[in-house]
């Protein structure tokens, strides 16, 4: 068994793979030209480490993953550190070599001083468990449009307690340019205003907006937003955060005025690692996915009119300022085109 980097001749043995042995009509399969986005390193090869039999030279196992200077060279240079996000995972069912699901983890995870990962199955989960990799659940916070008398996307069975907010003193602007903006992030792993622009902007399938969060006229952070659908209905998802919430306040209440404006159901944003008391006396509600009578969906593609956990895992050589959020990784992708 032999453990190498996707070359460029090896992409239709992956595709292969990964319509045999994870999903027949998954959308790197139906759409290749994502997957190159994606993953296309500078050899025209892929980011995915390829684990496959000596003798046949058949696929036995996949680990995909996306370095964070996959979207901005600079990133390892100005941060000092080598941050990537996993992807697929998967070993054929019949493989009789043992451990080799976790020899093509530690392969990749040795290439970097932090490995991480959101959106686990069952499985992944386990393994993850038993190497003792750090594992948990993101939060989900929403703020609702409760101008509304009907949702179609949303589930709103019950009255909210309306939270208690500190004083606002932000605003909120579209920006449409991003290019010389001068703010630096404040979390790990690490991002540029070329990442923002080459991981979001320069998406060719998905459309972002990007709103500036400003106090006293200075800008604190971008917040990466995409649109999502349903019939006549939509809701705002925020993706990511760049720069720092922490000198922000009431943004939920100010995210409320802009999801009325733009006719939302509600905005919601998947995030670990910032503390959960900053949402909720920022005018946030947090969704309880077990618990709560309200309903706001993860899933779009297909659509899924329930509460689910979003988990995640990481391997790091550094704790301080970790940040995930749903744009990280491969979650905030097509699964349908």
């Amino acid at each position: 068994m032999k453990i190498s980097i996707c070359k460029r001749e090896d992409i239709p043995a992956l595709l292969d793979f990964i319509c045999t042995h994870w999903k027949k009509d998954h959308v790197f399969v139906t759409c290749p030209d994502l997957l190159r986005w994606q993953h296309e390193n500078k050899d025209g090869g892929l980011n995915f480490m390829l684990a496959r039999d000596e003798v046949s030279d058949e696929i036995l196992g996949i680990y995909g993953f996306i370095p964070q200077s996959f979207y901005d060279e600079k990133i390892h240079r100005i941060s000092g550190y080598n941050e990537a996000w996993g992807a697929i995972w998967k070993v054929k069912e019949n493989c009789t070599i043992p451990g080799l699901g976790v020899l093509l983890l530690k392969q990749v995870a040795r290439e970097f001083d932090f490995l991480g990962g959101i959106g686990l199955s069952e499985d992944s989960q386990q393994i993850y468990k038993l190497l003792r990799c750090k594992l948990g659940d993101m939060n989900q916070y929403y703020v609702l449009n409760d101008s509304l008398k009907k949702y179609n996307i949303a589930v709103v069975n019950a009255c909210l307690t309306a939270r208690k907010s500190n004083e606002r003193n932000c605003g909120i602007e579209k920006l449409s340019v991003l290019s010389g903006i001068d703010l630096k992030h404040a979390y790990r792993p690490f991002k540029t205003i070329d990442y923002l622009l080459n991981r979001y902007m320069n998406h060719p399938y998905y459309e972002y907006k990007f709103l500036g969060c400003y106090v006293a006229d200075i800008l604190e952070c971008i917040l990466v937003v995409r649109n999502v659908s349903l019939g006549d209905s939509h809701c705002e998802r925020i993706v990511d955060v760049y720069g720092s919430l922490e000198k922000i306040r009431d943004l939920g209440g100010a995210l409320k005025q802009y999801a009325i404006l733009e006719n939302a159901e509600y905005i919601d944003f998947f995030n670990w690692g910032i503390d959960k008391s900053y949402f909720l006396n920022n005018g946030f509600q947090y969704l309880d996915p077990d618990k709560d009578e309200i309903v706001i969906p993860n899933y779009f593609e297909p659509f899924l009119q329930k509460n689910v956990r979003l988990n995640y895992f990481y391997i790091s050589k550094f704790e301080s300022n970790l940040s995930f959020f749903k744009g990280d990784g491969d979650q905030d992708r097509p699964n349908m085109l």
